[in-house]
């Protein structure tokens, strides 16, 4: 039930399968590029994120009829940023998230784990969908 397993790559793990599932299903670019020493340890705060990348990448392919989408995951200034960057139509009624559900239930997401969800949409380039969290709620592997 969970698509996040319980290890300290999970997410990373997880966004990967997410693209390539994505690319070949879809047969269509879809890429992930991660932080390599995140470690997030909250279950909860992992599962949050993986669904809002899912559906920004399904709405992506649904709605947007996206050819190229990039996941990436990133830790810097404090801050863990998720985005997800496709080449598909811009927002419009009707269009993009036509499902009013599915971005209500992305910034819902958002605020339980207490991250700010933005998203934008330049006519011509796609659309970008960033979920931003304080890094205090996650743990560093460090090399030593």
């Amino acid at each position: 039930l969970s698509p996040v397993d319980p290890q300290p790559m999970g997410l990373s793990v997880a966004l990967g399968r997410l693209a390539a599932d994505t690319s070949d299903t879809y047969k269509i670019s879809c890429t992930y590029e991660g932080t390599q020493t995140l470690h997030l340890s909250d279950g909860s705060v992992t599962t949050h994120l993986y669904r809002i990348a899912q559906e920004a990448v399904r709405d992506a392919v649904r709605h947007g009829k996206a050819a190229r989408i990039s996941i990436d995951l990133r830790s810097n200034d404090r801050r863990i940023t998720l985005s997800i960057v496709d080449d598909g139509t811009d927002l419009s009624p009707g269009g993009r998230f036509c499902e009013d559900m599915v971005l209500h239930l992305m910034r819902h997401r958002a605020r339980t784990i207490g991250a700010k969800l933005y998203v934008e949409s330049h006519p011509g380039l796609g659309t970008r969908v960033v979920c931003e969290l304080a890094e205090p709620q996650v743990g560093k592997k460090r090399n030593t």
